[in-house]
C-alpha cells in the first residue's frame, strides 16, 4: 500500500472548501446615545478619507488611537457610515471603533486583525465631527465614507428581511452587472439606497464595488477578496439610481451574491421607534429538510431524449421554499445513445467543467446530486450525448430552517450476502433506533445492489410512509450499482429498501440530520478537486490523500469545515473493486463509496468527514483512474445575516 498526495494544482482547488470570513470581521455596528427616533440617513458615493498606506512604514501600531475627522458630513451628524479595511497586518489583533476619548477595551470588535485583508461596514458614533479607532496589532487602514445619520437626514430605514437580488452569478473581471432592485428585491420607487450583504468568491485577488448605475464608478471598493477560492462577505450600503438600479462591478472574475435586507427612502415609515444598530447576526448555516421522494420529471413521458449538447431546465420555484439554498435530488440517466456525461448546475452560472453522472451507451446510471439554486430556483442538466433523464426530489437546505448534519466515520449497517438474496418485490426493513439519535429527521446511506437477477430498481423510503413512485438505484441483470441515498425517517427510525428484482443489497451509513446539530451546508459552484488522468492512475491498494484547505489546522484557527460533499468517479478500472473515501486519521474502514467492474465509468456522490489534519483519503482496491468534483461542504460556522437590531 502506498500513499499519494495531490499536487499543487489540486490543492488550490481544494481551498474552495474554506470557511466564511471571520465572524468578528463582518460586524457592522452603530452605537450612539445621541441618536433619536427622527434620525435620518444620507447615502453618498464612497469618499476615501483615510489611507495609511500613502506613507511608507506607517502602519498603525498597537495601542494607537486614530482620530478620524469625517467630512463632508454636515453639522449635527450623529453617526458616519464608514467602510474600514485592514491590510498588511503583522500578527493578529483587533480593531475597535469608539467615540473619541471614550475607548472601551471590552467594547465591540469591528475587525479581527489577521494576515488576510478584511473589511467591515461600521456606523461610527461621531463627536465634534470625528470618531476614533483603536488597534492591538500593527496594521494599515483604509477608510471610505459612505453616508451619515443626522436628525435632519433625508431618509428613514425600512427593514424588509433578506431578498435575493443576485445569487452566485459569475461576473467577468472588469465588467458590471446591473440589478433592477424594484423587480428583484421589491425596493419601492423613491428609495435611494439599500442595506445589503455581499459575498464574492474568486480564484484571483480582486474587489467588488456597488454604485448607482448611470454614474461614474467610484474609486472605492465594497468588498476585497484574496482570490483563494473561498467565499468572502461583508455588509454594504448600495446607493441607487432614480430607477432603483444598483450596479455591481468586479475587478477580477468572481461568483457574486447580493442579499437585500432593507432600504432608505424619503418619508418612509421607519422600522424602529428608537436608535438603530445594523449588525451581522449569527444564525445556523442552512439546515436540511427531507421529504418523501417525489418525481420531478421523466423525459420518457414525452418520448423525447435530451439532445446531445443540450440543456434541460428544471424550475423548482414552486417545489421548494423561497429561502432554500440548495436541493438534493436523485438524477438518473437511461437509454443514452453513446458514452457521455451529465452536469447539473445552477442555470445562472456558466456550465462548470465537472460531471455528476458518467455512462456508456445503453447504460442506466443513477446518482444523488446536491446543487445550489439560482436566484430564480432554476437548475440546468446538461448532457453531451442524447439520453433520457429523470429526477426525484429528496429534500433541500434552507437558511434559518431544517436540521443540521452529524457526519460519522462510515460503517456497514447490513449486507445480505451473508444470507439470502432479496427476491423480486421484496422489502428489507432496517431499524436505526439504536444507531441514530431520537431527533433524527433523515439519514445518509451509501446503498449498493449486486448480483442482480434481472433489470430493476431500488426505492429507499421511511417505513412509516407508503412506498413512493420514485427510485434511488436502477440496475440491469448482473450489475453492481452504488448510490448515495438521503432518506427521511419517521419517529420509529425505520428505513425500508424495496427491490423490484432479485438482488443482494448492502448499506453503509455516512451520517444523519438532527435538530440538535448546528452543522449546516454551504453549497458552491461545482469545481474539480483532482483528476488522476492528468498524471497516472492509482494502483491496487493505493491511498490518495487530499487536503481540503491550505494546510491550516482547524483547532488552531477556528476553521469549522467538518465534511465535504464530492462527486467521486472511477474511470477505466483494471478489474472489479471499490473506492472508499474516509477521514485519513481513522484508517481505511470496511465500507465502500464506489463499486465497479473492469472498464467501468462509475460516479457516486460522497459525504466525507474531514480529519483534524485537514485531510480526506481515497483507498482503491484495484488500479483505476479517479476524479472528484466538489459540490460544497458542511460547517459549524454560522451564516451571517445582516439584520436590524434595536
Amino acid at each position: 500500500m502506498r500513499v499519494r498526495a495531490v499536487g499543487h494544482r489540486a490543492a488550490w482547488m481544494a481551498a474552495t472548501v474554506g470557511m466564511l470570513a471571520t465572524v468578528g470581521a463582518l460586524v457592522a455596528t452603530a452605537r450612539s446615545a445621541s441618536a433619536t427616533p427622527s434620525t435620518g440617513f444620507d447615502a453618498i458615493d464612497p469618499v476615501l478619507i483615510v489611507d495609511t498606506r500613502v506613507t511608507p512604514g506607517s502602519r498603525l501600531q498597537p495601542g494607537t488611537e486614530l482620530n478620524v475627522p469625517v467630512s463632508p458630513a454636515p453639522g449635527g451628524s450623529t453617526r458616519a457610515a464608514v467602510r474600514i479595511t485592514a491590510t498588511d497586518t503583522v500578527g493578529v489583533g483587533e480593531l475597535r471603533v469608539h467615540p473619541c476619548g471614550a475607548y472601551d477595551p471590552a467594547g465591540r470588535v469591528q475587525l479581527e486583525l489577521t494576515a488576510v485583508t478584511d473589511t467591515a461596514l461600521v456606523f461610527a458614533p461621531l463627536q465634534s465631527g470625528a470618531f476614533c479607532l483603536h488597534v492591538t496589532a500593527p496594521t494599515q487602514v483604509i477608510i471610505d465614507l459612505e453616508g451619515y445619520e443626522s436628525p435632519g437626514g433625508a431618509t428613514a430605514f425600512v427593514a424588509t428581511g433578506p431578498s435575493v437580488a443576485m445569487r452566485q452569478v459569475s461576473v467577468l473581471g472588469g465588467t458590471t452587472q446591473t440589478l433592477p432592485l424594484g423587480s428583484l428585491a421589491g425596493v419601492p420607487a423613491g428609495a435611494v439606497a439599500v442595506s445589503a450583504a455581499v459575498t464574492a468568491t474568486g480564484t484571483s485577488a480582486g474587489y467588488v464595488t456597488l454604485y448607482p448605475c448611470g454614474t461614474t464608478r467610484p474609486l472605492a471598493s465594497t468588498l476585497l477578496y484574496p482570490g483563494d477560492a473561498r467565499p468572502w462577505a461583508t455588509a454594504a450600503i448600495g446607493r441607487l439610481d432614480a430607477g432603483q438600479q444598483l450596479c455591481v462591478y468586479a475587478s477580477s472574475t468572481s461568483v457574486v451574491s447580493v442579499l437585500v435586507y432593507g432600504y432608505w427612502a424619503p418619508g418612509a415609515p421607519a422600522s424602529a421607534t428608537g436608535p438603530l444598530q445594523y449588525a451581522f447576526d449569527s444564525s445556523d448555516a442552512p439546515g436540511f429538510v427531507g421529504v418523501n421522494p417525489t418525481r420531478l420529471f421523466d423525459t420518457r413521458s414525452t418520448g423525447a431524449r435530451v439532445g446531445g449538447g443540450q440543456v434541460y431546465e428544471l424550475d423548482l420555484s414552486s417545489r421548494v421554499p423561497a429561502d432554500a439554498t440548495d436541493v438534493v435530488m436523485n438524477v438518473t440517466v437511461t437509454d443514452p445513445t453513446a458514452g457521455g456525461f451529465v452536469t447539473v448546475y445552477p442555470c445562472e452560472v456558466a456550465r462548470p467543467v465537472v460531471s455528476n453522472l458518467n455512462f456508456v451507451a445503453g447504460q442506466t446510471v443513477p446518482n444523488l446530486v446536491t446543487v445550489s439554486l439560482g436566484s430564480d430556483a432554476r437548475i440546468c442538466l446538461y448532457s453531451n450525448v442524447p439520453t433520457h433523464l429523470l429526477s426525484d426530489l429528496a429534500g433541500w437546505y434552507q437558511t434559518g430552517g431544517g436540521d443540521g448534519y452529524l457526519p460519522v466515520t462510515p460503517s456497514r449497517l447490513f449486507d445480505t450476502r451473508s444470507g439470502s438474496k432479496l427476491g423480486a418485490g421484496a422489502t428489507y426493513t432496517l431499524d436505526l433506533s439504536g444507531t441514530v439519535g431520537a431527533d433524527t429527521s433523515a439519514v445518509v446511506l451509501n446503498v449498493t445492489v449486486t448480483e442482480t437477477g434481472s433489470a430493476g430498481f431500488v426505492t429507499v423510503y421511511p417505513c412509516s410512509s407508503p412506498r413512493p413512485t420514485a427510485s434511488n438505484l436502477n440496475y440491469v441483470v448482473g450489475q453492481t450499482v452504488p448510490n448515495l441515498v438521503t432518506v427521511a425517517v419517521g419517529s420509529d427510525r425505520r428505513v425500508c429498501f424495496y427491490t423490484s428484482g432479485p438482488a443482494h443489497m448492502l448499506a453503509d451509513i455516512a451520517g444523519w440530520y438532527a435538530s440538535s446539530s448546528t452543522i449546516g451546508y454551504i453549497g458552491l459552484v461545482p469545481a474539480r478537486l483532482f483528476d488522476t488522468r492528468d498524471s497516472v492512475a492509482l494502483e491496487a491498494g493505493d491511498i490518495l490523500k487530499v487536503p481540503y484547505g491550505p494546510g491550516v489546522a482547524p483547532g488552531a484557527t477556528g476553521d469549522a469545515v467538518v465534511a465535504l460533499v464530492m462527486n467521486v468517479t472511477a474511470v477505466a478500472p483494471a478489474g472489479p473493486g471499490f473506492v472508499t473515501a474516509y477521514p485519513c486519521e481513522s484508517g481505511v474502514p470496511t465500507v465502500s463509496n464506489v463499486n465497479y467492474v473492469k472498464g467501468d465509468v462509475v460516479p457516486n456522490l460522497s459525504i466525507v468527514r474531514v480529519d483534524t489534519n485537514d485531510d480526506v483519503c481515497f483507498y482503491t482496491l484495484t488500479g483505476t483512474h479517479l476524479l472528484a468534483d466538489l459540490a460544497g461542504y458542511f460547517t459549524s460556522l454560522p451564516v451571517l445575516d445582516l439584520v436590524e437590531v434595536r
